[in-house]
C-alpha cells in the first residue's frame, strides 16, 4: 500500500464543488478516514449521490459555508471555483485541487502537459505511445477523462498495479491551486489569453500555465 504521512495534520477536510474532481477526492479522503464537509451549490437534496457517506460530518450550501470554511485543515476546491472568492474569506488553511492531493501518494514519474491549446490531443498521443511500452502501462487523466484521485484510490485499495508512468493533462486553473505538486517532465505547448471570465490579462494567466514547472529541480 502507498503510504505517506503528510496528511496526518489535517484532519478536517472541506471538498468544495461535487462534480468529476470533487468526487474523486472525497472517495480517497473517505479511503483515509478523514472527517470531511461537504461544500455545494443548490440544496443538498439535489446533489449528487454519494457512495460511502461514512465520513461525511457536514453537507452545507455553498452560499452558506463561509463560517465553517474558516474552521476547516484543509480545502479541496473544484477547478472551476477562483480560490479567491469571498467564499474563502475565513479560511486560513492551505486550498489545493484534487491534483496536488493526489501527488501526495504518487508512485511512478509525472509527466504534465499545459498550453492554451492543443494539450489534450498531445496527452492523447502520449496515451497511444504508452501503450506501445511493453513494460507495463500508464495512467493517464487530469484535466481530460479520468481525475488524478482516481489512480491513488485504486492503487491504494489494490485494484490495480503501479504505472509505468503517470501522464497528466493540467488546465490553469489546476495549476493554480498546487503546492508540492512536481513534474518529472513538464511541456507548455503554447500561450494565448483565454478564460477572459478569470483572467484580467495575459501575464496572470500565464503565470497559473508557469506553475507546471514549479518545484522542478533544474540540473542543466
Amino acid at each position: 500500500m502507498i503510504i505517506n504521512e503528510s496528511l496526518n495534520k489535517y484532519n478536517k477536510i472541506a471538498v468544495v464543488g461535487l462534480g468529476l474532481s470533487g468526487l474523486s477526492a472525497l472517495r480517497l479522503l473517505t479511503f483515509l478516514g478523514k472527517d470531511i464537509y461537504l461544500v455545494n451549490q443548490g440544496a443538498v437534496e439535489t446533489w449528487p449521490a454519494i457512495e460511502d457517506s461514512s465520513c461525511i460530518k457536514a453537507k452545507v450550501a455553498q452560499d452558506e459555508a463561509c463560517d465553517i470554511l474558516g474552521e476547516m485543515d484543509l480545502i479541496i476546491l473544484t477547478p472551476g471555483m477562483s480560490k479567491e472568492l469571498p467564499l474563502f474569506s475565513k479560511a486560513t488553511c492551505p486550498i489545493w485541487c484534487e491534483i496536488e492531493l493526489a501527488y501526495k501518494f504518487a508512485d511512478a514519474p509525472i509527466l504534465g502537459v499545459t498550453g492554451t491549446n492543443g494539450k489534450t490531443t498531445v496527452v492523447s498521443f502520449l496515451e497511444e505511445c504508452g501503450k506501445q511500452d511493453p513494460t507495463g502501462d500508464y495512467f493517464v487523466g487530469g484535466n481530460i477523462g479520468t481525475p488524478f484521485c482516481d489512480y491513488i484510490y485504486e492503487r491504494m485499495s489494490g485494484e490495480r498495479e503501479p504505472a509505468q508512468g503517470i501522464i497528466l493533462e493540467l488546465s490553469s486553473f489546476q495549476l493554480n491551486l498546487i503546492d508540492e505538486f512536481q513534474c518529472d517532465v513538464a511541456g507548455l505547448l503554447n500561450l494565448t489569453f483565454s478564460h477572459g471570465e478569470r483572467y484580467d490579462d495575459l501575464k496572470t494567466y500565464g503565470q497559473d500555465k508557469f506553475e507546471i514547472f514549479k518545484n522542478m529541480a533544474n540540473e542543466g
